[in-house]
């Protein structure tokens, strides 16, 4: 006889569940070598799965609970390499950035997952349509967030990486332009003391030497040995990342 199927969670038990869910993803991301637990990717994918058949169209937790998938899926992919975990982490990821409100606080991270998984496929295919696709949704999470947000800053840092990928396929220099003037506003919306201050300082010199590199203008090798010295000065001398910045 066939097993029984599952039944429904109960509505009233999805937060507690999605709670337990979520607490479990730092030990699904370790490596298979260190992870005790080789069955927690598979339980804790079908307990989203779970969570989202049961959640009601309009509760409002729907797009979270949606995203959550597609991070898991996402993380299991990593782990596995199944092509149908990259697949179905994307179209989660997607319904997840669309169920979510603009004006929602988890707005902003369900669109820069879904623009992340999409890059990652993009990398994979080496196909256009997915990393224009990402590219669109990068700006969607820069323009749903409010600069004193904490997560603004890194939700624009994404998109000169973006922008710098698509102009070395395409070769089109609207993209590097793009990607330095979002590199700029990275540089200026962190405080010159962090340590990402000078990562995105140097970021920017590198787009700023690659473009120095197709048109030979000065102002930009100018400007790159700037930033580059910028991101080294930014660094205290005792630190351990400090010689990084330093080749």
């Amino acid at each position: 006889a066939a097993p029984d199927p599952v039944p429904p969670i109960p509505v009233e038990l999805l937060p507690a569940l999605s709670q337990y869910a979520n607490q479990q993803i730092p030990a699904m991301q370790e490596r298979p070598s260190q992870n005790s637990d080789p069955g927690l990717p598979d339980r804790i994918v079908r307990l989203w799965q779970r969570i989202v058949a049961a959640c009601p169209d309009d509760d409002p937790a729907r797009g979270t609970y949606l995203t959550q998938l597609g991070l898991t899926l996402w993380i299991r992919f990593g782990s596995r390499g199944t092509p149908s975990d990259l697949t179905e982490a994307i179209d989660a990821a997607r319904r997840g950035a669309e169920t979510t409100p603009a004006g929602h606080p988890y707005h902003g991270m369900a669109v820069v997952l879904l623009a992340s998984i999409l890059r990652e496929r993009s990398d994979r295919s080496g196909t256009g349509p997915d990393l224009d696709a990402a590219i669109d949704a990068a700006r969607q999470a820069v323009a749903a967030t409010a600069p004193d947000d904490p997560d603004h800053v890194a939700f624009l840092a994404q998109l000169p990486r973006l922008l710098h990928s698509r102009y070395e396929r395409s070769g089109a220099p609207s993209d590097l332009d793009e990607a330095i003037e979002f590199a700029d506003r990275a540089v200026h919306a962190v405080p010159a003391g962090r340590l990402e201050h000078a990562g995105y300082r140097s970021n920017l010199g590198a787009l700023l030497n690659s473009r120095y590199e197709r048109t030979g203008d000065l102002a930009d090798l100018d400007r790159a040995i700037a930033a580059g010295r910028g991101a080294v000065d930014a660094v205290a001398a005792d630190h351990p990342a400090r010689a990084g910045f330093l080749s």
